[in-house]
């Protein structure tokens, strides 16, 4: 079986056949090997938001593509939501696997939001993308979160919004990886820059390569209580 690439826009590009190289050359242009069917033009925190969209719209189609991997991070961050009981919870980037399904809403006196960047993929989701901020007064949010999100490119502005919505007892909580050292230098100044205090934690189990687990709160207290809450999850 040969690899075959489907174009899904400019820049990103599926394979339907058998798993390819990590790199390679298409029609001149270098690829990059990105959840082993999709090929990128860039890394994927360098993705433009039409790219991000064509690709999240097609990984939604495939489910075959939600690895047990992602599920067991899912399932770590839907502990984290159990043991910490907040009132207001949102959910950046939920898409059509979000970390808590139905039946866990019905026995969750949370009040629980989901958000995509995508407009056109929102079906009842809040939309919160570089052009499209929160609704929600100051200081509104107990806990934000995001799974597999920051991979992509988070602007200065969402994390802006986050810094507001928060409140000084709340904390936002996602995972990182698929970046380089640089690009997480990067990031990381972006939420200092907004105001955040930031602990890191890498993932004792290495579910993933170069995986980590970030914490991000407005007062060193929240930060520390919600750092203890994780690790005591991760083990």
């Amino acid at each position: 079986m040969t690899m075959t690439l489907r174009r899904l826009c400019d820049g990103v590009f599926f394979n339907d056949g058998a798993i390819g190289e990590q790199e390679i050359s298409h029609c001149g242009i270098r690829l990059f090997r990105f959840m082993d069917r999709f090929y990128l033009r860039c890394p994927p925190d360098e993705l433009e938001p039409d790219e991000v969209s064509a690709l999240c719209r097609e990984r939604a189609k495939s489910t075959g593509l939600i690895t047990q991997t992602n599920q067991t991070v899912r399932e770590i961050f839907k502990r984290l939501v159990y043991v910490l009981q907040p009132s207001r919870f949102l959910e950046i980037g939920a898409g059509s696997n979000p970390i808590l399904s139905p039946a866990d809403r019905l026995i969750r006196d949370t009040h629980y939001v989901r958000s995509d960047a995508d407009a056109g993929q929102a079906n009842g989701l809040t939309e919160f993308s570089l052009d499209s901020g929160l609704n929600y007064h100051d200081d509104h949010l107990d806990l934000a979160a995001a799974v597999f999100v920051l991979h992509f490119r988070f602007y200065e502005g969402q994390i802006a919004e986050l810094q507001r919505c928060l409140k000084t007892t709340g904390a936002f909580v996602a995972n990182v990886y698929s970046r380089s050292n640089e690009s997480r230098e990067t990031l990381k100044r972006s939420f200092l820059a907004a105001g955040f205090q930031l602990a890191i934690i890498p993932d004792p189990h290495n579910l993933c390569r170069a995986h980590e687990y970030w914490i991000a709160a407005k007062r060193e207290d929240s930060l520390a209580r919600h750092e203890l809450v994780l690790r005591s999850i991760l083990g």
